[in-house]
């Protein structure tokens, strides 16, 4: 029993780890919101745009190291990711305030319902452009980068 539970993590350890660290992502993202809107009072919206920054400068390092366990060799190559991982994140990001704006301004609908409704799409998107376009196995020089 214990052998088949080491090697169903070992199989599925990347998926277990991006669930994990996406966790964490949206507690960031949701604590950093929180901070926005009721300690700072700034707009939903707006705070919805700013939490996402914090939250995605914490995912691309715990992506990096933890979930993709990726090494880059140089710091071009860093920076190179580093552009493409936050290009990839804008585009969920405007899908993500898009999403946010119709749900909660338009429709009306309570704002942590719409954020975690947002975050479940989100977090799929995000996983998917991560694994197929920005920490890529093998793909190691700057032109495939």
């Amino acid at each position: 029993m214990i052998t088949k539970i080491k090697e169903l993590f070992t199989k599925y350890k990347e998926a277990i780890a991006y669930i994990f660290f996406g966790v964490l992502t949206t507690a960031v993202d949701f604590v950093a919101y929180w901070l926005f809107t009721r300690l700072l009072h700034i707009d939903e919206t707006l705070s919805n745009v700013l939490s996402q920054a914090v939250a995605i400068l914490f995912a691309y390092v715990t992506n990096k190291i933890f979930v993709f366990e990726d090494k880059t060799d140089t710091f071009k190559l860093l920076i190179i990711q580093f552009a493409k991982f936050v290009s990839f994140r804008l585009v969920t990001l405007v899908l993500n305030t898009a999403l946010f704006f119709l749900m909660h301004d338009i429709c009306n609908i309570n704002d942590i319902i719409t954020k975690t409704s947002v975050s479940v799409i989100v977090i799929i998107l995000n996983y998917v452009f991560s694994k197929l376009f920005v920490f890529k196995k093998g793909d190691k020089n700057e032109s495939n980068i």
